[in-house]
């Protein structure tokens, strides 16, 4: 066992245009609020020694990314693994609608076996859990709750707010989830959870 200790810190990208209509998916840019909220985020780390930048190629994460990357000088490097869902023929529909739309796959969802909901997909092409989990995985392993001092159920219908981030620490044996900031209820119909 060694002594040396790894923190990760997992940051949501600020809000994107798609957060601010409401619309799943998509490939947009950071809005005015979304670099604000970036730009409060580092202020909020300014204590902290990074060593590297690690960003999902998707523009709102590259656009966090820069912000954070200018505050503390440091590079960026994309990593494919880290995009978000796919949603498939969800992409790009008004999340609203989607949740009144598919509110009976949504029940159906939440009374499935963990197992089963894991796999669970909204449509045929639709990201399930465990596809976004299983894309994880080979790009940094520390992702995974699951894998983690604690199962992915227990964070069951909570996102990260925009700007929000977890801290994970490892010292290559045990991996530990020391604190989330920004974690709130999936049930809320607000912007802030795609």
């Amino acid at each position: 066992m060694t002594d040396s200790v790894c923190t990760l810190y997992l940051v949501r990208h600020g809000q994107s245009v798609a957060n601010a209509n409401d619309t799943y998916g998509l490939d947009t840019d950071l809005t005015e609020k979304g670099m604000e909220q970036i730009e409060t985020l580092a202020t909020n780390l300014n204590n902290i020694h990074f060593d590297t930048i690690y960003s999902s190629p998707m523009k709102r994460a590259i656009q966090s990314a820069i912000i954070l990357s200018n505050k503390f000088n440091l590079s960026i490097q994309s990593e494919i693994g880290l995009k978000e869902r796919y949603y498939g023929i969800l992409e790009g529909k008004k999340g609203s609608a989607m949740k009144e739309e598919l509110f009976e796959l949504f029940k159906k969802r939440s009374s499935l076996p963990l197992k089963k909901r894991m796999a669970f997909k909204f449509s045929h092409d639709y990201e399930s859990d465990d596809e976004v989990l299983k894309r994880y995985v080979p790009t940094i392993k520390l992702l995974l709750i699951a894998y983690g001092a604690r199962d992915h159920h227990d964070f069951e219908g909570q996102a990260i707010v925009n700007s929000g981030y977890t801290k994970i620490q490892s010292n290559g044996y045990d991996i530990d989830i020391i604190s989330i900031i920004g974690r709130q209820s999936d049930n809320s119909l607000n912007d802030q959870t795609r």
